[in-house]
């Protein structure tokens, strides 16, 4: 509470006690990653929790994790301790690998809605799951709603970035936060930053035939020139001097996506009023950041935000977002793009039914990870698009995943699971913020670099949130669900080693007739396999091993 009558300063203590567990985690940890862990409270629960609790907090918490159990995203509800002086408790449960920040974010939240009062707030551990505790007074004159508030608040904090140095405000809300976040993120990769007089004129010297390096070194130079005018950090900047605007920016946003308000006619005379605030603005940059976080508004065709269950936030938006752009020669079918409290990352599929894999990119330091953020989009368009021509043959067009954790992450499963979650979203329609959405759109996943182990995963928990082809969700999963090992029986060197014996055939040579060099392996499953069916005998094996760098080039 405050200091003193004259001090309006709060002051808070906190204790810490290191949590002792009678049982192991590994004893409750199912074989499944997560799904169908043990969750019996006395077996979970560390040794001072279960020796203090009452019996009613214990069935509390029993409840709550068992709910918690079945999802990704956190669960909350309301105790009221004593109605008459406005006594509540808020208790959220969620697994315990995620919820970056939302222990500290929690108090700015509370503190940001009027006529409540935190405190206390308790955090407990349990194996798996964490349980945070905050008791609040709602004075005279609080918001009759404000319990939908809080807890809208806490799904917000938790799916996207909750730090504990935002003060959120009139202008600033969770929601606001949350939308200038990813506003920014959609700026930095989507808004086209390269001038037509630029454009022209690497037309012209192309028609000069002055050279494709040349003209791939000026790329790079461009390239090079935009990730410096349009830093992530100068993004933020522009938004963070234009707070007033950033908060008309989500009004209009929530005008357009949310379930609960359609106004065509608010949200067109909205976007006036901040167009003429934009053109007033002096600084040429921050007009360009904010015109772009209004055509955002528009391109957006679909969002999870309003859900009250996610784990991490998605939006599909508009292919328009490409049209004009170089750097991308085609169109994709889809776009989503997927912000979470510790990664960010998109899917791009080039028709409505598209296979591919998704790709975990993990950075051991801050400059390897802003080099990995900076062409983030591009590498998973291009992985998209090769896809595409790789699929040319078969029904299901291409598609590529990529999830960029942050700096050190120690644990990037979490990041991948949350980033599923959220896919799942997309593919399953909420019947209480989309009542009449309809999604026939198909997904689908497969294995690629550090994400080959969690295919299993993601196919029980497609299951177990109720999508009616999640036996089809993932390739790459084990033979219990129906999956053929592609290395075991050497899946994709068998269609590649046809192509090589259609070639031979074609110049008339046998197979135990000429000898090989052979770039890959034998490390991987692909090159592994092609020794052990191949026929004829192989000189020498090429393998490659390189740091994550990528040039910038058309």
């Amino acid at each position: 509470n405050h200091v003193s009558d004259t001090v309006k300063t709060n002051l808070w203590f906190f204790t810490a006690e290191k949590a002792s567990f009678l049982v192991p985690r590994e004893a409750v940890k199912s074989k499944h990653e997560g799904i169908h862990d043990d969750t019996t409270m006395t077996r979970i629960a560390n040794d001072q929790f279960r020796d203090v609790a009452a019996e009613e907090t214990l069935e509390l918490y029993q409840d709550l994790i068992n709910q918690a159990s079945r999802k990704l995203s956190p669960v909350t509800t309301f105790v009221t301790e004593n109605e008459h002086v406005g006594s509540y408790r808020l208790v959220i449960c969620h697994r315990s690998d995620s919820g970056r920040g939302l222990f500290s974010g929690l108090s700015n939240l509370v503190k940001s809605t009027p006529s409540l009062l935190l405190t206390r707030k308790e955090f407990e551990p349990f194996h798996g799951f964490v349980v945070i505790s905050l008791s609040i007074t709602a004075e005279s004159g609080v918001s009759p709603n404000w319990q939908s508030q809080l807890e809208d608040g806490v799904s917000l904090l938790f799916s996207s970035f909750a730090s504990s140095s935002t003060t959120f405000s009139k202008n600033v809300t969770p929601f606001n936060s949350a939308y200038n976040t990813c506003a920014a993120i959609y700026v930095f990769y989507f808004h086209a930053h390269v001038s037509a007089e630029t454009l022209a004129d690497l037309d012209y010297l192309q028609n000069r035939l002055i050279g494709e390096s040349k003209i791939n070194k000026l790329h790079t130079m461009i390239r090079t020139q935009e990730l410096t005018t349009w830093s992530e950090s100068r993004i933020d900047g522009a938004i963070n001097n234009n707070i007033e605007i950033m908060h008309l920016l989500a009004q209009h946003f929530d005008y357009l996506q949310s379930p609960y308000q359609h106004s065509n006619q608010s949200a067109a005379a909205l976007e006036s009023d901040i167009h003429k605030l934009i053109h007033a603005l002096e600084d040429d940059f921050e007009q360009e950041v904010l015109s772009a976080c209004l055509r955002f508004n528009a391109l957006v065709k679909h969002t999870n935000m309003y859900r009250k269950s996610k784990s991490a936030l998605l939006f599909e938006i508009s292919t328009d977002c490409l049209k004009n752009n170089r750097r991308y020669p085609e169109q994709p079918y889809c776009i989503l793009m997927i912000i979470g409290s510790d990664f960010r990352g998109f899917h791009v599929r080039f028709s409505d039914i598209s296979r591919g894999g998704v790709r975990l990119i993990k950075s051991k330091s801050q400059v390897e990870w802003q080099r990995n953020a900076a062409e983030l989009f591009f590498e998973d368009y291009s992985l998209a698009w090769t896809q595409q021509r790789k699929n040319k043959d078969i029904p299901e067009g291409g598609s590529k995943g990529v999830i960029l954790t942050l700096a050190k992450s120690t644990d990037n499963t979490s990041a991948f699971k949350r980033y599923i979650d959220a896919i799942l979203d997309y593919l399953l329609p909420d019947p209480e913020t989309q009542p009449n959405r309809r999604s026939d759109d198909m997904v689908f996943i497969g294995p690629d670099e550090n994400t080959a182990d969690l295919m299993d995963w993601a196919c029980d928990f497609a299951c177990m949130r109720g999508l009616r082809t999640w036996k089809a969700f993932t390739t790459g999963k084990s033979a219990r669900l129906g999956g053929i090992p592609h290395d075991q029986f050497g899946m994709t060197t068998r269609g590649v080693h046809q192509y090589v014996l259609g070639s031979l055939a074609k110049m008339g040579l046998n197979e135990e007739d000429v000898t090989k060099c052979q770039t890959g392996g034998p490390d991987g499953d692909l090159g592994s396999n092609e020794i052990l069916i191949s026929k004829c005998p192989s000189l020498s094996f090429i393998s490659f091993h390189f740091t994550r760098q990528r040039t910038h080039s058309n």
